[in-house]
């Protein structure tokens, strides 16, 4: 006798294993349920109106409570105390669900039962009326895994189903169900759940379990979740078999592989600080350590989406972070601008595509890392803008007497530009039509090596130029440059970048042609072999586009034609190499013009590699 019983003290001990937090704290009721108000509202009502529909679809992505709203609705409806939006779970009927051990409650993995004859057998039995409830509940579970005839026979089902009958069709692939099917149910849509929700139910887990972790900690299990609330109570079950009851942030980052916040904030103050040699210098020990470095950048993305989010816009509350960690992405935001940070998020996001397929994500992660700090660092991208603004408004006031051109038709007439090319000497001279001409001083001539050669005025303005007063020459001056061949050269790039967001094909029709310019239209010009790719271009789809991204580099509206380039190629004119943009022109003659022309010593080099 004292044996049986201590054998079934046994048995029963085996009979009672440890249970797995996200099932011991699963929802029982419909107010348990987080972030999910649209769901649970809607099915609320339909219990207290009696309108509750033969078969519903949940659909949304995992972790959501798809499943457990599926149980709370078949307790609702057998319920002994039911239909009631509030069950009691008290009674043997609603237990029996919690337990799942319930004989009208049937859950079906349609990723293993998804053939047509496990939904026949099914067909076959919905008929039979419920054993102790009043309702026979049938959950499929990931429904998008059953083949085209097993949907077939579930249709039937859907079509004509008995009164006592609920269907309830989860899956996180609603796009993979047949039209068919989703017209006979009410679908729901489950939303990712808000991190502030997730980290309110970790909260009351954490009370109730007896663990002590901190605010930071709780962050970064619900941002790791990525909306999944039983993804991130499964990562407390493994972190409390990691460190016991106290969990701290590194022990987050330790036990789930992730990036801790100390080390991106470390990797960005580098970045902000334009420090590319320790910044090499961490990623090497990052990879002595055997860290990930795709899930690195990922955290570094996040890091400078947050920087932009308060650079921006100042809206600190929806990045649910510390305030210690706040106070140190504010002091690294007023170190850096808004296109610094804009510049940096490509690069980073681009790398992060790429670290994907790379075989060497060292290298990847290296070489992006010198391009955000060098041309995207804290003030590369800031000195570029405030240089580009400083040209703008230099050509906007540039006199005419600074003007380096010839005026049509003027009979040999030269600007002061020209005669300071021909070395008078420093003062007041007499230009050949009797007017002062005012030649440049060594500080006037490093004030013009920051123009572009596109800021000189039109033929027509240097026209006007030539023949009037000062006056005439000052409005002169400011009359906008016409189509260039330079000018052309130096947008076809960027053209080519706009054309390429807007559609690829039409960007790889126009690799094969070149710029030229005849009077103020832009010619593509292409190779006789090229014929195909001209005519192309031409149609009126392609064309559009083209003019739409000629449009958002010129400005303002060209006129854009295609010809091939054995049509009247002696019309159009080309780019002398003095006015080609740099990467036309080998950097050692770039040199030996502006010291030729400007008397120019070059001082530094700076290379932009944008």
């Amino acid at each position: 006798m004292h044996d049986l019983l201590l054998r079934s003290c046994i048995i029963k001990l085996m009979d009672s294993p440890y249970i797995s937090l996200y099932r011991k704290y699963r929802p029982q009721t419909f107010a348990e349920l987080a972030g999910e108000e649209h769901v649970t509202k809607t099915l609320v009502n339909a219990i207290k109106q009696g309108r509750v529909s033969h078969a519903y679809l949940f659909a949304g992505p995992r972790g959501t409570g798809k499943t457990s709203t599926a149980k709370i609705l078949a307790k609702a409806m057998n319920c002994e105390k039911g239909p009631t939006p509030e069950p009691d779970n008290t009674c043997p009927s609603c237990l029996e669900i919690s337990a799942g051990s319930a004989v009208d409650v049937l859950e079906i993995d349609a990723a293993s039962n998804r053939g047509i004859d496990e939904i026949r057998e099914l067909r076959d039995k919905v008929h039979f009326a419920p054993t102790r409830g009043r309702y026979k509940v049938y959950i499929i579970d990931e429904v998008h895994m059953l083949t085209t005839e097993a949907f077939n026979a579930l249709l039937k089902m859907l079509e004509e189903p008995p009164a006592h009958a609920i269907f309830v069709l989860a899956t996180t692939e609603p796009h993979k169900v047949l039209p068919t099917i989703l017209s006979r149910c009410q679908r729901f849509d489950f939303r990712r759940i808000g991190t502030s929700d997730i980290i309110r139910r970790l909260e009351h887990i954490a009370e109730s379990e007896g663990i002590e972790i901190d605010q930071g900690a709780l962050v970064l299990i619900a941002s790791h979740s990525q909306g999944s609330l039983r993804d991130a109570i499964s990562d407390i079950d493994q972190l409390m078999a990691y460190c016991g009851k106290t969990i701290t942030m590194d022990d987050v980052a330790g036990a789930l592989g992730l990036v801790p916040y100390e080390q991106l904030a470390d990797f960005a103050d580098l970045i902000v600080e334009c420090r590319p040699a320790d910044a090499l210098r961490m990623i090497a020990g990052l990879v002595d350590s055997g860290q990930d470095l795709r899930e690195f950048v990922g955290g570094l993305l996040g890091h400078f989406r947050n920087l932009f989010v308060i650079k921006s816009t100042g809206a600190e509350d929806i990045l649910d972070l510390p305030e210690e960690h706040l106070s140190r992405l504010r002091n690294q935001a007023d170190a850096i601008s808004v296109p610094a940070l804009d510049h940096a998020l490509a690069l980073l996001s681009e790398a992060h595509n790429e670290m994907r397929f790379s075989s060497n994500p060292r290298l990847a992660l290296e070489v992006v890392t010198v391009k955000v700090v060098r041309s995207g660092g804290a003030e590369a991208v800031e000195e570029r803008h405030q240089r580009k603004s400083r040209k703008e408004e230099a050509a906007a006031k540039m006199p005419a007497e600074r003007v380096k051109a010839k005026a049509a038709g003027a009979g040999g007439k030269e600007t002061e530009a020209k005669v300071a090319e021909a070395g008078v000497p420093q003062g007041t001279g007499t230009a050949g039509n009797g007017e002062e001409a005012v030649v440049k001083t060594p500080a006037e001539r490093a004030d013009a090596e920051t123009r572009p050669a596109e800021m000189a005025p039109a033929a027509g303005a240097r026209e006007k130029a030539g023949g009037k007063g000062a006056d005439s020459e000052q409005e002169a001056a400011e009359v906008p440059e016409g189509l260039s061949p330079a000018k052309a050269h130096r947008a076809w790039k960027p053209m080519l970048q706009a054309v390429k967001k807007r559609r690829v094909p039409t960007y790889s029709l126009l690799l094969e042609c070149e710029p030229r310019t005849r009077d103020d239209v832009l010619v593509l010009r292409f190779n006789k072999r090229a014929a195909f790719h001209k005519g192309e271009v031409e149609k009126a789809a392609n064309m559009r586009i083209v003019e739409e991204a000629a449009e958002e580099v010129f400005g303002t509206k060209v006129r854009i034609e295609c010809e091939l380039a054995d049509e009247d190629p002696a019309k159009l004119e080309e780019a002398p190499p003095e006015l080609l943009p740099e990467t036309d022109m080998p950097s050692h003659h770039i040199k030996k013009v502006m010291h030729e022309k400007f008397g120019a010593t070059m001082v530094e080099e700076i290379t932009n590699e944008e």
